[in-house]
């Protein structure tokens, strides 16, 4: 593909895989191999090992068709989740898990912690929440979940995503995990309603709560 500019070679992935970055125009490259043995060939390429594949092309056959067989397959291979209820279980309790750290931490004056909380963990699990109040489940699986984000919620629920991103001061941020806490809240109300789930709904009382009447921050050392 060109002259190599990167080799990275993860060894703590199994499978292994290769990546490799070429010099190209107007971009560079990114190229992801991976190595399957052909005795893994009926579900190597089904998720989670290929989570993204739902189509495929076979370019050669060394197999005597076992591959073209089963990469035939392949296009009905789904992405949603199994059980819906179980995932939304898994996010909400993660998610409030979480929100409770980083405003526990927020209170305690460490707000790159709780900053770091809210990009890392946060975000993908409130995403996730509002794509199950959505009903965009399709690729819940193998694509980056703020993909097609935009096009996947209601133009005020993108609003009100958009709001929760912070500025750089202590003010801002906790202005935004307000924000973040009340639109989990209406989305998980709305969830847990639809498939009679329960969810910590105290837990995002008191969350609410606490960041909307803080204590006082401690001094600065």
């Amino acid at each position: 593909f060109g002259t190599p500019l990167l080799l990275w070679q993860p060894q703590d992935r199994i499978p292994v895989s290769t990546r490799v970055v070429y010099d190209r125009l107007p971009l560079p490259q990114r190229t992801d191999v991976v190595f399957y043995r052909e005795t893994d060939v009926s579900a190597a390429f089904r998720w989670p090992s290929v989570p993204t594949a739902t189509r495929v092309i076979v370019s050669y056959d060394g197999t005597g068709g076992d591959l073209t067989v089963a990469m035939a397959t392949l296009g009905d291979q789904t992405l949603q989740p199994r059980d819906i209820a179980a995932a939304f279980a898994d996010v909400s309790t993660e998610f409030w898990y979480f929100l409770l750290d980083a405003s526990c931490k927020l209170g305690r004056g460490d707000d790159w912690a709780a900053r770091l909380i809210l990009h890392v963990v946060l975000f993908p699990h409130l995403i996730r929440l509002l794509r199950l109040e959505s009903g965009a489940l399709s690729h819940w699986h193998g694509r980056p979940i703020n993909k097609r984000i935009v096009c996947d919620v209601s133009p005020e629920r993108f609003r009100q995503l958009n709001a929760c991103i912070p500025d750089s001061d202590h003010a801002s941020l906790r202005e935004a995990l307000s924000r973040v806490t009340v639109l989990a809240r209406d989305a998980s109300a709305a969830v847990g309603a639809r498939l009679e789930c329960s969810w910590p709904y105290l837990l995002a009382d008191r969350i609410e709560k606490l960041l909307a009447s803080p204590p006082e921050r401690p001094p600065s050392t």
